[in-house]
């Protein structure tokens, strides 16, 4: 049996712990394409690994996963609007890109440097096997994305079924 140092050691997922720090050193599958299926879709609420990140899918069909929280005034980028290339906060109207670059100040009078300091953290991310797979580690540690077994290629039939259980990843593979 696990002692309860032992166990939160195994369960705990999040930024610093010892398992977020290895779980973090994998891609991981976060949403589900059809999730995001669509340019211009309403942004995702996107839970893993303990943090909570949003992603969309720009109107050039390019997917982007951001923070959450725009680095502005921390209103939740949920709520903000999919549109021309780009996620405007509904806070203040600055607009991201999928990388995470601001492209629209809303609140900043034109040719304002400001744009050019500030950015929404973006992390790397891949469609295969009809999920979203993202990079949650370093970005300067980011491996090269490989197939999983289960997707040998784009014309690989997958089934998924997704659900939300109150548990941890720990007791899902273990049950």
């Amino acid at each position: 049996m696990l002692t309860t140092e032992e166990n939160k050691t195994l369960v705990e997922v999040g930024p610093g712990t010892p398992m977020g720090t290895l779980m973090r050193s994998h891609w991981t599958p976060v949403c589900l394409v059809e999730e995001v299926a669509e340019p211009d879709c309403k942004p995702l609420l996107v839970e893993a690994l303990g943090e909570r990140y949003v992603a969309f899918r720009d109107s050039e069909g390019r997917l982007g996963l951001l923070d959450e929280l725009c680095p502005h005034r921390k209103a939740s980028l949920v709520l903000g609007r999919n549109e021309d290339c780009g996620l405007r906060c509904l806070y203040h109207g600055w607009k991201f890109d999928v990388t995470g670059k601001t492209v629209a100040m809303a609140s900043e009078p034109e040719g304002s440097p400001l744009a050019e300091k500030v950015s929404a953290r973006s992390y790397p991310v891949r469609e295969c096997g009809g999920f979203v797979w993202a990079w949650l580690g370093a970005k300067e540690d980011t491996p090269e994305f490989r197939r999983p077994p289960f997707a040998p290629n784009d014309d690989a039939r997958v089934s998924i079924l997704k659900i939300r259980i109150p548990a941890n990843w720990a007791q899902i593979t273990e049950g």
